[in-house]
């Protein structure tokens, strides 16, 4: 019932999302008097209980308070660049390592465009490690998407594998993979950017350890408007993550003994043995850019970025030039985006052969791949020739998401994600 006031009620002059869901309580008007009525959330802050039974006109309400804090579940805080995926890699290193054995990861993320991203870059670091025995059938791939516009198929193949019938281990995901729905095989959840509130920390954590096993949870902070994520955070990296987070919805928590089990800071103070901790940092704490730099490199200058971003734009022109009138972006229909002119300006230095863009950048169509070749070999000239490549290597434009090609900016919510049902021609 958070959402009664989160998304029934507008802010700063914004209007409401959903006006209905602040005039629940007028129900109760309806019906006889004396009905009972019950309100069920698992996620209000204490202090906006009292603002939810106002709302619902439920003041002498009774209230039963079940604490969200799962003991079970270990608190990560890590960072992230918005233009830099290596802090994933401890993930991609996990599936290269267990295979199937695999305990189901979902990663959580705020925009469709982040979405795209993160699924193309774990992608794209497995190669064919990415499909179960390589064999590159859609049920065999090994992650998968969920969002509100994923097509009908592409959702059931991924709630299927949550249930224990599928190839599907890592799920990237908007909040729309969650209302409603419960897993209780979920050892990894990772929130990929802060939430926008202390809720959606909370929801999005107890999505891991529902089998009451021991599992993580793990935070890489970016920037955040949100005052009350802003304290927890600030105090997660010089006190106990557990405490900053469920002090919003409890009057006293305590920390997990011994302090490995707890939080990330907790466990940098463990003392569980005589000579200290034994257990080992997890590898989301450790195991950052694992890859290898690019050993051939150019200089760039400002300039020459710009012929490339000029060439490139006049590429991207002329393919939707010949792009008839339709309901979807031109993006869409061609595969070309300004987000894949910005991959290529930021690589450029890197560029060299086919197989780098097709492994770096998101590409989904042979041509598109020689044409970038062949435009860094006109601007730099350092290209003996744009080398060949079997079409059978090239990624091909993955139908099972629709949302490479989003060009909102970073800042912009998900509004369809309390709805999967939302049409994709809005």
């Amino acid at each position: 019932m958070h959402l009664i006031f989160f998304r029934g009620e507008g802010t700063k002059g914004q209007p409401a999302f959903r006006e209905s869901f602040s005039k629940l309580g007028e129900l109760r008007s309806i019906v006889p008097e004396g009905t009972p009525v019950l309100a069920l959330t698992a996620s209000a802050e204490t202090k906006h209980r009292d603002r939810v039974t106002k709302l619902l006109h439920m003041e002498a309400a009774t209230q039963v308070t079940v604490s969200p804090n799962r003991q079970n579940i270990r608190l990560g805080l890590g960072s992230l660049s918005p233009n830099n995926l290596s802090s994933l890699d401890w993930l991609v290193e996990m599936i290269k390592e267990k295979e199937l054995s695999l305990p189901h990861v979902i990663i959580y993320c705020r925009t469709l465009k982040t979405v795209g991203r993160v699924f193309c870059h774990l992608k794209a670091e497995l190669g064919e490690n990415a499909w179960v025995d390589k064999d590159h059938k859609s049920d065999n791939l090994i992650i998968g998407m969920f969002h509100s516009n994923t097509l009908p198929q592409n959702k059931e193949r991924v709630l299927k594998s949550l249930n224990g019938e599928g190839n599907c281990k890592i799920i990237v995901a908007t909040t729309a993979l969650g209302m409603g729905l419960n897993f209780p095989n979920v050892s990894h959840v990772v929130l990929y950017g802060s939430p926008e509130d202390v809720e959606a920390i909370v929801q999005q954590v107890g999505r891991a350890g529902r089998h009451g096993q021991q599992s993580h949870a793990i935070l890489y902070i970016q920037a955040t408007r949100d005052d009350a994520v802003k304290d927890v955070v600030a105090k997660a990296k010089k006190s106990c993550f557990r405490q900053a987070l469920f002090s919003y919805f409890e009057n006293d928590t305590q920390s997990v003994k011994p302090g490995h089990l707890c939080c990330t800071f907790c466990h940098s103070q463990c003392l569980c043995e005589r000579n200290g901790c034994p257990e080992p940092i997890p590898l989301y704490e450790t195991l950052v850019n694992v890859k290898s730099p690019p050993q051939k490199s150019r200089n760039v200058t400002s300039s020459d970025k710009q012929l490339v971003q000029d060439l490139l734009e006049e590429y991207m022109e002329s393919l939707g030039s010949q792009t008839k009138q339709v309901f979807t972006s031109k993006a869409m229909c061609t595969g070309f985006s300004v987000d894949l002119i910005v991959a290529v300006l930021e690589h450029c230095p890197f560029i060299f052969d086919l197989n780098y863009i097709i492994s770096n950048l998101p590409v989904f169509r042979v041509e598109h791949a020689r044409e970038i070749l062949t435009i860094i070999s006109e601007v730099f000239g350092d290209i003996d020739s744009a080398q060949a490549v079997q079409e059978e290597e090239c990624l091909d434009l993955d139908i099972n998401f629709l949302g490479y090609f989003d060009e909102e900016d970073d800042d912009f919510e998900i509004t369809t994600q309390y709805s999967s049902q939302e049409s994709l021609f809005m």
